[in-house]
């Protein structure tokens, strides 16, 4: 049976569900940021299957997002930054389908 071959677009969607503003970006010296409050959702548009690498950052902790997701998929800031105390500094992790998460902690 043959597989479709043609390049289609999928939205990512990072929602910050925290109290405190985050701030997403590419891991790029000098790259732009969008910030986002509390509740505010931000859709970014990529080709599927494609990887793409962002960072998160919520006040002095940093999220680094490795995504490779083949249809659209929301994201929040609770799964870049879980409460669960058991996870150690530089720990990864995947906790949605195509999503990898390495959370930096000072």
């Amino acid at each position: 049976m043959p597989s479709s071959t043609a390049v289609y677009e999928v939205l990512f969607e990072f929602d910050n569900d925290d109290t405190q503003s985050v701030a997403i970006s590419i891991p790029e010296e000098h790259a732009a940021a969008v910030w986002l409050s509390s509740q505010e959702i931000v859709k970014l548009i990529c080709t599927a299957g494609a990887t793409y690498h962002y960072v998160v950052r919520r006040g002095r902790q940093e999220a680094k997002l490795t995504v490779k997701v083949w249809a659209d998929t929301t994201c929040k800031t609770s799964d870049a930054f879980p409460s669960n105390s058991r996870l150690r500094p530089s720990a990864s992790w995947s906790p949605l389908r195509g999503v990898t998460i390495v959370t930096v902690m000072p």
